[in-house]
């Protein structure tokens, strides 16, 4: 994602040219621009580091494609290609050169072929290399490109001429495809329900301070953020589960200042005070599994509310909530529930089997949250009943949340709150300062020092 995506700010169509950037770069080089262990990482790395030169992983690249790679990732949009358009030019421009450079090799080569032998006796190419004669060291100086001779040797000795060929061919028409849909983003932008003058504030002041359309800008904004740490292909959200959301971070930010030591009535501040203490261990559990670490630092919240050995009537404890079957299947004994170097891990694994069932983009992360509340059988029943009158339906928690009517009591009175309360819970602690907490943001808590 963008910098831009990342920071949950409105975006447009050149964050779309950002992306292809990103792959474009990975198809030239084999590895991603922005590495890390985990999403946070990579994140970081998009917000805050510099990709490594293409020339530093190839080093007889092209000084052009380093040029557009370049642009195409600049953190500031400002400086990126402002349109689609602009880089499909380029893209194009890079492609016809080094179709030359080919063609120019293969006249020499069969130039070469037809004499038969070199003056010296031997094989033309024997004594020169394939595209190394005189006649071709000529042509290119006759015919100057930014494609150097020993880059298109290596294009024809590797196939990387087919690769870089493919790509301009491919990204060239995505990027024409994203350039027709640029209208369609400006629209969807334009259909938010405040326009630019009224983001702003909405990025600057604490929650508290926000009008009530500010806070629902704020809100909608860090929900994308929100649902594209859980995985690729955030979900879009509906009116109504903006709302929800809302409501919910609103219930949070009226307990900022609360002085009560009850459980869900405490202060913000003591809450995630104590979020603080676990919250390497959640995410070093969770991120050995391969699980977005987000889940496992908001699931408690919404469970307990980090307090560590808290007890349900109905027999789930600790801070994630097990049951005792769920903790014996998950290598516990029900007195381990309290111990949060045993319980994450166990957590972990839950989720992550949970990924095995429903995916692990960001709309089947949803289900996936929905099924630490509700019994997984439970989950796949819902869906399914909504896919039988309507397979076209996306499996995500938004599908079962925007067709709540349809699904029974249960599901409308209890559960239809708890995705919604985990969106309002990462959206607080992943923007403390909006909240008047001093703290880095939850996910970023990796060690005990901090």
């Amino acid at each position: 994602m963008s910098p831009e995506q990342a920071r949950g700010e409105k975006v447009d169509a050149r964050t779309d040219i950002f992306s292809l950037g990103a792959v474009l770069y990975e198809m030239a080089v084999g590895r991603a621009p922005f590495e890390g262990v985990n999403a946070v990482d990579v994140m970081g790395a998009i917000l805050n580091c510099e990709p490594i030169p293409l020339k530093q992983h190839v080093p007889d690249a092209p000084d052009e494609l380093q040029r557009i790679i370049g642009k195409v990732l600049r953190k500031d949009r400002e400086e990126r290609y402002q349109t689609a358009k602009d880089l499909l030019i380029d893209l194009r421009e890079l492609k016809q050169n080094l179709e030359f450079e080919a063609k120019l090799g293969r006249e020499v080569r069969d130039g070469a072929s037809a004499t038969g032998r070199s003056e010296r006796g031997g094989p033309a190419e024997a004594q020169t290399g394939p595209l190394e004669t005189v006649r071709t060291g000529e042509a290119l100086k006759e015919h100057p490109t930014s494609i150097s001779k020993s880059f298109v040797r290596r294009i024809r000795r590797y196939q990387i001429r087919a690769i870089l060929v493919l790509a301009g061919s491919v990204i060239a028409t995505i990027v024409w495809v994203v350039y027709q849909q640029r209208t369609a983003w400006d629209s969807v932008g334009k259909s938010s329900s405040v326009d630019d003058t009224a983001q702003q504030p909405a990025r600057l002041k604490p929650y508290l301070q926000m009008t009530e359309e500010e806070r629902t800008v704020f809100v909608e904004q860090q929900a994308r953020r929100v649902s594209a740490m859980l995985g690729e292909r955030p979900a879009p959200l509906s009116g109504l589960a903006v709302r929800t959301i809302k409501r919910n971070v609103d219930f949070y930010g009226k307990r900022i200042d609360s002085l009560s030591d009850k459980l869900w009535e405490d202060g913000l501040r003591i809450v995630f005070g104590r979020a603080s203490q676990y919250a390497p261990i959640i995410v070093r559990s969770f991120s050995e599994r391969g699980v977005p670490p987000i889940i496992g630092l908001y699931i408690p919240m919404i469970e307990s509310e980090y307090r560590a050995c808290v007890q349900s009537p109905t027999g789930a404890k600790g801070m994630f909530q097990f049951m005792p079957e769920t903790a014996k299947e998950y290598g516990l004994v029900p007195e381990e529930r309290c111990n949060i170097e045993k319980v994450a891990p166990a957590a972990a694994k839950y989720i992550a089997d949970r990924m095995v069932e429903f995916g692990s983009d960001s709309m089947s992360m949803t289900l996936v949250i929905l099924s630490f509340n509700m019994s997984p059988d439970g989950v796949r029943h819902d869906m399914r009943k909504l896919r039988r009158e309507n397979p076209n339906l996306e499996r995500s928690f938004w599908t079962l949340f925007d067709n709540a009517n349809r699904l029974d009591q249960y599901f409308q009175s209890d559960i239809v709150n708890y995705v919604p309360r985990f969106f309002a819970a990462a959206i607080v602690g992943e923007n403390p300062q909006s909240f008047n907490l001093q703290m880095p943001p939850l996910s970023m808590h990796t060690n005990p020092a901090n």
